[in-house]
């Protein structure tokens, strides 16, 4: 029992003993061996935001800032900032001393970068972020601020392009550029004018030159001095966004086709005419021509016709008269002031249309061109059709996995009909969507290109890759008076083309 209590005792005193040396440790007084030093240094510069490196390790920090804590001595300090310059200096502290340094990029010519322009053609002006720098190719940008730059070329006879580069310190960039040729092609987009829509479907002019285009899911786009206005649901009475065709009449009034209607645009008045309103059944309209006081609209649901002086409206389909078919998909006149049209599969009609004024009626005559029994034709679905001045008459029959595709002629005289057959051996899959006749020079619109003759044995392809031509899907063309053609391209915008 007695051993026990000494045994108790003992701890007792251990145990006080450790409590007694733990707090004297405490609440001790002494030094420390190595204090920290009281020395700083302040840095900032301009610009700020760069990163501060003392004796080549990063201090995680940014000017403005300070480094404290310092001892006696000497120290080496860098600044880093992106695309800049390094700055690398060294500074002597002494005991608790505080220093504040400034470091100003811009007193240090060092730091600037400079620009070499050049392009082709040369003797370009230049502009620097949207300024004219009174500079023209080849030349350089002196004493640039690092960043990042905006070049851009202008040239009288080439397209302006523009670049973006990037400046360092002491270093020399180049912004080099070839710039379309404009002096025969131009292009407009929507990447050089902003255009809605590169997707352009049909085109035409008015007596004033400004041109009416028609696109895939923008509305009509009118174009004039390198200027646009566009009209579609949001703006206009037009009902739909997609223009299938546009036609500019002798009078001046637009009349618009749409894949939800006929408009017309007169006198700054628009009107739509559809099944609703007028003899119209089906609202898609594949076709609009105008001849004289007549407009003529093709249906996947009949013939129309739109006499305007006597605001008359006629349709004609399978019920009330010859017609093959109601799908027509495109319609001309030709010398004689006969109409003809091609269909959906069934071939060319050729339809007079003569006003008895004894009878006060019209005296009509059908004559229908199946494929069945031209089996020459190279496609039985006629898309474009062009009258020539001598009178003979030129179809653009579609290809189909079937059917090759080309263009047939018809001679002006019916007595001994010949059909002549060309391009039946094109490029594959070509499309010949219009054709057009300037004097006796044929024009044909096709999906690769442009094709124009006098003798269809000896022709031109206009193209993308052999002539400088931007775009090839060509989808319509319209003549100026100064020998200028305005090409609509499906994916490459608007086309000008100076011969």
């Amino acid at each position: 029992m007695k051993m026990i209590n000494y045994i108790k005792v003992f701890s007792v005193i251990i145990l006080s003993s450790m409590i007694f040396i733990s707090c004297e440790k405490e609440i001790s007084t002494s030094q420390p061996e190595n204090p920290p030093g009281k020395a700083q240094i302040n840095i900032s510069s301009n610009p700020t935001g760069t990163k501060i490196y003392l004796n080549n390790k990063n201090t995680g920090n940014f000017t403005p800032d300070s480094i404290t804590f310092l001892d006696e001595g000497r120290y080496s300090i860098t600044l880093k900032k992106n695309l800049f310059k390094d700055t690398t200096f060294a500074i002597d502290l002494l005991k608790d001393e505080k220093k504040t340094i400034l470091v100003d990029y811009t007193s240090n010519s060092k730091m600037y970068g400079n620009i070499y322009c050049v392009s082709s053609p040369d003797k370009a002006k230049i502009f620097l972020n949207n300024n004219d720098t009174g500079l023209r190719t080849p030349n350089t940008i002196k004493k640039l601020w690092p960043g990042e730059y905006q070049i851009k070329y202008k040239h009288q006879s080439a397209y302006e392009d523009s670049l973006y580069v990037t400046v360092q310190s002491s270093q020399m960039v180049t912004a080099q550029k070839s710039l379309a040729d404009t002096s025969v092609w131009v292009s407009y987009n929507t990447k050089n004018l902003h255009f809605p829509t590169d997707y352009l479907t049909c085109i035409d002019k008015d007596k004033s030159g400004k041109l009416w285009i028609g696109t895939l899911d923008k509305g009509v786009i009118t174009f004039k001095n390198n200027s646009y206005q566009v009209y579609n649901m949001s703006n206009s009475a037009i009902p739909t966004n997609f223009i299938t065709d546009i036609e500019v009449s002798d009078n001046g009034d637009i009349w618009i086709g749409t894949s939800d209607g006929l408009v017309s645009y007169i006198n700054g008045i628009w009107s739509v005419y559809n099944s609703s309103n007028s003899v119209i059944l089906d609202n898609y309209i594949t076709a609009v021509e105008s001849f004289g006081n007549n407009i003529w609209i093709g249906t996947s649901n009949g013939l129309i016709v739109f006499e305007r002086d006597k605001n008359i409206w006629t349709r004609y389909d399978r019920n009330n008269s010859d017609i093959p078919h109601p799908w027509v998909m495109c319609i001309g006149m030709d010398t004689e002031g006969v109409i003809w049209f091609g269909t959906n599969g069934y071939g060319i009609v050729r339809f007079s249309r003569v006003w008895d004024d004894i009878n006060k009626k019209y005296i009509e005559s059908w004559l229908w061109f199946p494929p069945d029994e031209n089996p020459q034709f190279p496609g039985k679905s006629i898309i474009s059709i062009g009258m020539d001045p001598n009178g003979s008459r030129w179809f653009g029959h579609l290809r189909t996995q079937q059917e090759i595709g080309g263009v047939s002629n018809l001679s002006k005289s019916l007595r001994n009909i010949e059909w002549k057959i060309y391009f039946n051996d094109f490029v594959q899959d070509t499309y010949f969507e219009k054709i057009y006749f300037e004097g006796y020079t044929k024009w044909i619109c096709t999906n690769v290109g442009v094709i124009y003759f006098q003798n269809p044995n000896s022709i031109t392809t206009l193209k993308n890759g052999n002539s400088g031509m931007p775009h090839s899907n060509i989808k319509d063309l319209v003549f100026t008076n100064d020998r200028v053609i305005y090409l609509a391209s499906f994916g490459g915008g608007l086309i000008k083309y100076k011969r």
